[in-house]
């Protein structure tokens, strides 16, 4: 796993030309209409597609353009369309890869290479490996350092991070491809636990029930893992908690001893469950 993750670093930054190679902003390259019109060749070479990343504004609209095409690219110019598009981070080709990532008719190739760019849009410092997505089971996503992508010309949208945890959501919950499921949701329990305000939870996937005197059990449903607060007795007291990735039909719970008065549980500061009152029975033989 750890190779793999340094190999696909490696292999980043040679063809985006070096962490801190990218052109500075406002830079054009003096072959940017050529590079344009070899775009629309049925085979781009590598190169060109590489090389688009250079081009901020035509650049952006060349890549576009490939996407919509993508999954009838080789392998190599798909390879080569991922890194361009992640070296250039512009609106139009943002628009171009949630479209692609959402489109149930795609193969899941192409729609798994849309979330390994997005992914990237959404925090420049992560990378995930298409190994990663196809074959989540013991992979992480890496972490890049001195990564300066180029800036196009039409700005991302403030909104993206919540949009991009919000469309996992909906791949892992609802896509028919099972593959593409798989990989929504390897990238959802990624980032779960680190941005618990933008990302979604099914309603009622964390509950409190009461129990005997003290007790207190949390459960989770979640598919993720999210920090949970508990605020006591009218917010006069927090303690916070993590349960592991769980299921409708297999919930993880955790019981818990806390102090007297009614509790407010909150995912960044989301308010998901809540218990005003604590006066359920204690069985025979229980201690209160």
């Amino acid at each position: 796993m750890r190779n793999e993750s340094i190999k696909y670093i490696v292999c980043a930054l040679v063809i985006s030309g070096g962490a801190g190679s990218s052109a500075p902003v406002g830079a054009q390259t003096t072959d940017c209409g050529h590079l344009a019109v070899s775009s629309h060749a049925s085979v781009p070479t590598v190169g060109d597609i590489q090389s688009l990343s250079r081009c901020r504004d035509s650049g952006a609209v060349a890549l576009v353009a490939l996407w919509t095409r993508a999954s009838t690219l080789p392998s190599a110019q798909q390879a080569a369309l991922r890194y361009a598009s992640a070296d250039l981070r512009d609106s139009r080709i943002y628009d171009a890869l949630r479209n692609v990532a959402n489109d149930a008719t795609l193969p899941a190739t192409a729609r798994l290479g849309a979330l390994q760019v997005l992914t990237s849009y959404f925090d420049a410092t992560r990378k995930v490996s298409m190994r990663a997505l196809a074959n989540p089971v013991g992979e992480a996503v890496a972490i890049v350092a001195d990564y300066n992508p180029q800036v196009g010309t039409a700005v991302l949208p403030v909104t993206l991070p919540r949009e991009y945890l919000a469309q996992l959501a909906d791949l892992a919950w609802e896509d028919p491809d099972p593959q593409v499921r798989r990989g929504a949701l390897f990238l959802r329990q990624q980032f779960s636990f680190r941005h618990p305000a933008d990302t979604p939870l099914p309603a009622g996937a964390i509950s409190l029930i009461a129990g005997c005197g003290s007790r207190v059990t949390i459960q989770s449903t979640a598919d993720v893992t999210v920090p949970i607060d508990l605020h006591i007795g009218n917010a006069a007291e927090m303690r916070s908690y993590a349960l592991a990735p769980a299921s409708a039909a297999s919930p993880a719970r955790v019981m818990l001893s806390l102090p007297p008065g009614p509790i407010v549980a909150t995912v960044g500061s989301r308010t998901v469950a809540t218990l005003p009152i604590r006066n359920a029975p204690c069985h025979p033989g229980q201690i209160p």
